[in-house]
This record gives structure tokens, C-alpha cells and sequence, in this order.
């Protein structure tokens, strides 16, 4: 019998092709995001944060994912973002952490760098007093 499909390859296929309902089964109910552009308010919940793919969608804007690094507890995806509303801007890298609780991300982190991104990863996820 086959493996079921890894939260990382999860994420990859959800992203690539853009589906949100394939996120929305992914994000717990609760899920906190901060994105890497200082405009990007941070999100806490899965409709909010569907609602931010959602709206780059539908702007055209596109992900690629190029790398993708596990570890016990966090996916660090390397993406390509292309953005047609500005066609003189270049494609952004950007390096997302995905916080696990099982089979479910809790907290979303966008670095600009890949050693910020894999040495957050690498982290213990705090824990609250």
C-alpha cells in the first residue's frame, strides 16, 4: 500500500497549482501567517489566510515551488512568485516556513533568505507559559 502523501508534497501540489481548498485542508483553524513584504499584514485563521491566496490568485500572481526542505515538525518551501501586474519587477524568491502540528500547519513565516528560513525551522517551536 502507497504512503499517503507527505504534508510537504501537500503543500508543493497546493501551491503550484494554486488550490485553496487543498490549503484549507491543510491549515489549522487557528493558523497565524506573516508575510515577508512590510505591507503584508500578518493573518491568524484559515480564512484569512486562504483569503490572502485567494486575492493573489485572482491578481494573476503565481507560485513556483523550487525547493523544498522537511524537518520533524516544519516544511520550508523555496518559491517563485511572479507578480503580471508589474511586468518590469522579476519574479521574488521567497522562502516560506510551514509550522506542523501533525498533519496540520500552524503558524506561516515568509524569509527573504534561506539560512533565516532553515535556521527558524530548525528551532524548537516556542511553547506558550
Amino acid at each position: 500500500m502507497p504512503d499517503r502523501p507527505t504534508a510537504a508534497a501537500l503543500l508543493r501540489t497546493a501551491l503550484n497549482s494554486g488550490d485553496t481548498r487543498q490549503l484549507a485542508a491543510l491549515f489549522h483553524p487557528d493558523v497565524r501567517f506573516h508575510p515577508a513584504g512590510p505591507a503584508e499584514p500578518a493573518t491568524q485563521g484559515r480564512d484569512q489566510a486562504l483569503s490572502w491566496y485567494d486575492d493573489r490568485r485572482a491578481r494573476g500572481i503565481r507560485t513556483q515551488v523550487e525547493e523544498t526542505f522537511t524537518y520533524p515538525d516544519a516544511v520550508v518551501l523555496a518559491l517563485r512568485i511572479t507578480d503580471p501586474t508589474d511586468p518590469a519587477a522579476a519574479p521574488t524568491l521567497v522562502y516560506r516556513l510551514f509550522r506542523l502540528a501533525g498533519d496540520h500547519v500552524t503558524h506561516i513565516r515568509d524569509f527573504t533568505e534561506r539560512p533565516h528560513a532553515l535556521t527558524a525551522a530548525d528551532r524548537p517551536v516556542p511553547r506558550p507559559h
